[in-house]
Protein backbone atom coordinates (compact mmCIF):
# COMPACT_ATOMS: atom_id res chain seq x y z
CA UNK A 1 0.00 0.00 0.00
CA UNK A 2 3.06 2.22 0.72
CA UNK A 3 4.45 1.65 -2.74
CA UNK A 4 1.40 2.37 -4.06
CA UNK A 5 0.71 5.31 -2.46
CA UNK A 6 3.89 6.50 -2.82
CA UNK A 7 3.67 5.23 -6.52
CA UNK A 8 0.34 7.83 -6.57
CA UNK A 9 2.50 10.72 -5.40
CA UNK A 10 4.77 10.49 -7.79
CA UNK A 11 2.14 10.51 -10.54
CA UNK A 12 1.20 13.36 -8.60
CA UNK A 13 4.23 15.38 -8.16
CA UNK A 14 4.56 14.65 -12.07
CA UNK A 15 1.25 16.47 -12.61
CA UNK A 16 1.71 19.18 -10.42
CA UNK A 17 5.23 19.71 -12.05
CA UNK A 18 3.56 20.31 -15.11
CA UNK A 19 0.89 22.37 -13.52
CA UNK A 20 3.78 24.41 -12.64
CA UNK A 21 5.32 24.48 -16.11
CA UNK A 22 1.93 25.77 -17.55
CA UNK A 23 1.66 28.24 -14.83
CA UNK A 24 5.02 29.66 -15.28
CA UNK A 25 4.00 30.01 -18.88
CA UNK A 26 0.90 32.24 -18.07
CA UNK A 27 3.11 34.03 -15.54
CA UNK A 28 5.54 35.17 -18.48
CA UNK A 29 2.13 35.93 -20.71
CA UNK A 30 1.00 38.15 -17.76
CA UNK A 31 4.09 39.50 -17.06
CA UNK A 32 4.24 40.76 -20.84
CA UNK A 33 0.46 42.21 -20.94
CA UNK A 34 1.61 43.71 -17.82
CA UNK A 35 4.69 45.44 -19.19
CA UNK A 36 2.83 46.78 -22.60
CA UNK A 37 0.17 47.95 -20.43
CA UNK A 38 2.38 49.90 -17.95
CA UNK A 39 4.53 50.89 -21.71
CA UNK A 40 1.19 52.35 -23.23
CA UNK A 41 0.25 53.76 -19.78
CA UNK A 42 3.24 55.86 -19.57
CA UNK A 43 2.67 56.86 -23.41
CA UNK A 44 -0.70 57.97 -23.06
CA UNK A 45 0.71 60.29 -20.03
CA UNK A 46 3.13 61.95 -21.85
CA UNK A 47 0.51 62.16 -24.51
CA UNK A 48 -1.73 63.77 -21.69
CA UNK A 49 0.93 66.28 -20.81
CA UNK A 50 1.71 67.51 -24.31
CA UNK A 51 -2.00 67.95 -24.55
CA UNK A 52 -2.32 69.95 -21.33
CA UNK A 53 0.97 72.12 -22.52
CA UNK A 54 -1.00 72.77 -25.76
CA UNK A 55 -4.21 73.85 -24.65
CA UNK A 56 -2.72 76.10 -21.91
CA UNK A 57 -0.96 77.76 -24.84
CA UNK A 58 -4.14 78.09 -26.91
CA UNK A 59 -5.62 79.37 -23.82
CA UNK A 60 -3.46 81.72 -24.13
CA UNK A 61 -3.67 82.42 -27.47
CA UNK A 62 -7.23 83.07 -27.15
CA UNK A 63 -7.33 85.48 -24.58
CA UNK A 64 -4.44 87.34 -26.59
CA UNK A 65 -6.92 87.79 -29.39
CA UNK A 66 -10.25 87.99 -27.62
CA UNK A 67 -8.22 91.69 -26.48
CA UNK A 68 -7.50 92.41 -29.11
CA UNK A 69 -10.57 91.53 -30.70
CA UNK A 70 -12.15 93.55 -27.76
CA UNK A 71 -9.85 96.93 -28.68
CA UNK A 72 -11.23 96.89 -32.51
CA UNK A 73 -14.50 96.51 -31.25
CA UNK A 74 -14.63 99.23 -29.26
CA UNK A 75 -12.42 101.66 -31.77
CA UNK A 76 -15.21 100.37 -34.28
CA UNK A 77 -17.83 101.41 -32.03
CA UNK A 78 -16.33 104.74 -31.31
CA UNK A 79 -15.58 105.53 -35.18
CA UNK A 80 -18.98 103.95 -36.55
CA UNK A 81 -19.45 103.63 -40.14
CA UNK A 82 -19.27 107.80 -40.35
CA UNK A 83 -15.15 106.43 -40.73
CA UNK A 84 -15.20 104.78 -43.72
CA UNK A 85 -17.85 107.32 -44.89
CA UNK A 86 -15.37 110.13 -44.36
CA UNK A 87 -12.57 108.10 -45.62
CA UNK A 88 -14.32 107.86 -48.89
CA UNK A 89 -15.35 111.43 -48.91
CA UNK A 90 -12.36 112.65 -48.45
CA UNK A 91 -10.90 111.47 -51.66
CA UNK A 92 -10.26 114.21 -53.81
CA UNK A 93 -10.12 112.29 -57.26
CA UNK A 94 -10.67 108.93 -58.10
CA UNK A 95 -7.03 106.97 -57.51
CA UNK A 96 -7.60 108.51 -54.05
CA UNK A 97 -10.96 106.60 -53.96
CA UNK A 98 -10.02 103.57 -55.41
CA UNK A 99 -7.02 103.67 -52.38
CA UNK A 100 -9.09 104.70 -49.34
CA UNK A 101 -11.70 101.28 -51.00
CA UNK A 102 -8.87 99.45 -50.61
CA UNK A 103 -7.71 100.86 -47.60
CA UNK A 104 -11.05 99.82 -46.00
CA UNK A 105 -11.17 96.44 -47.56
CA UNK A 106 -8.01 95.73 -45.98
CA UNK A 107 -9.22 96.79 -42.63
CA UNK A 108 -12.94 94.84 -43.29
CA UNK A 109 -10.39 91.95 -44.11
CA UNK A 110 -7.97 92.18 -40.94
CA UNK A 111 -11.35 92.26 -39.08
CA UNK A 112 -13.03 89.18 -40.65
CA UNK A 113 -9.29 87.28 -40.01
CA UNK A 114 -9.63 88.44 -36.40
CA UNK A 115 -12.90 87.25 -35.86
CA UNK A 116 -12.34 84.03 -37.66
CA UNK A 117 -8.80 83.32 -35.93
CA UNK A 118 -10.44 83.69 -32.42
CA UNK A 119 -13.30 81.30 -33.87
CA UNK A 120 -10.63 79.05 -34.59
CA UNK A 121 -8.63 79.22 -31.62
CA UNK A 122 -11.86 78.39 -29.41
CA UNK A 123 -12.30 75.34 -32.07
CA UNK A 124 -9.01 74.34 -30.92
CA UNK A 125 -9.57 74.60 -27.43
CA UNK A 126 -12.71 72.74 -27.65
CA UNK A 127 -10.91 69.79 -29.41
CA UNK A 128 -7.82 69.76 -26.78
CA UNK A 129 -10.10 69.86 -23.76
CA UNK A 130 -12.38 66.92 -25.78
CA UNK A 131 -8.81 65.25 -26.37
CA UNK A 132 -7.27 66.01 -23.02
CA UNK A 133 -11.11 64.12 -20.94
CA UNK A 134 -9.96 60.95 -23.76
CA UNK A 135 -6.67 60.69 -22.19
CA UNK A 136 -7.54 60.95 -18.89
CA UNK A 137 -10.41 58.05 -19.61
CA UNK A 138 -7.76 55.82 -21.13
CA UNK A 139 -5.31 56.23 -18.54
CA UNK A 140 -8.27 55.51 -16.14
CA UNK A 141 -8.65 52.00 -17.76
CA UNK A 142 -5.19 51.40 -18.71
CA UNK A 143 -4.91 51.57 -14.75
CA UNK A 144 -7.57 49.12 -14.35
CA UNK A 145 -6.33 46.65 -16.78
CA UNK A 146 -3.22 47.02 -14.47
CA UNK A 147 -4.42 46.21 -11.40
CA UNK A 148 -6.41 43.52 -13.44
CA UNK A 149 -3.53 42.17 -14.73
CA UNK A 150 -1.52 42.69 -11.63
CA UNK A 151 -4.32 40.71 -9.51
CA UNK A 152 -3.83 37.90 -11.92
CA UNK A 153 -0.59 37.30 -11.82
CA UNK A 154 -0.40 37.31 -7.66
CA UNK A 155 -3.00 34.84 -8.20
CA UNK A 156 -0.96 32.58 -10.36
CA UNK A 157 1.87 33.46 -7.93
CA UNK A 158 -0.75 32.52 -4.99
CA UNK A 159 -1.64 29.11 -7.14
CA UNK A 160 1.90 27.79 -7.85
CA UNK A 161 2.86 28.38 -4.25
CA UNK A 162 -0.17 26.29 -2.86
CA UNK A 163 0.96 23.36 -5.49
CA UNK A 164 4.19 23.40 -4.29
CA UNK A 165 3.26 23.50 -0.70
CA UNK A 166 0.74 20.48 -1.72
CA UNK A 167 3.44 18.81 -2.93
CA UNK A 168 6.37 18.86 -0.48
CA UNK A 169 3.05 17.63 2.37
CA UNK A 170 2.46 15.07 0.10
CA UNK A 171 6.00 13.96 -0.07
CA UNK A 172 6.49 14.22 3.27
Amino acid sequence: EQNQALGAMNVDKANTEAEIEALDVQLTSVQEKIDATNAELQKTEEALEQTKKDLETAKEKEKKQYETLKIRIKVMYEKGDTGYLDILFAAKDIASFLNSTEYISKISDYDNNLLQSLQDTRKQIEALEKQLEEEVARIQTLKAELEAQQSELQGLLDEKAAYIQSLNQSIA
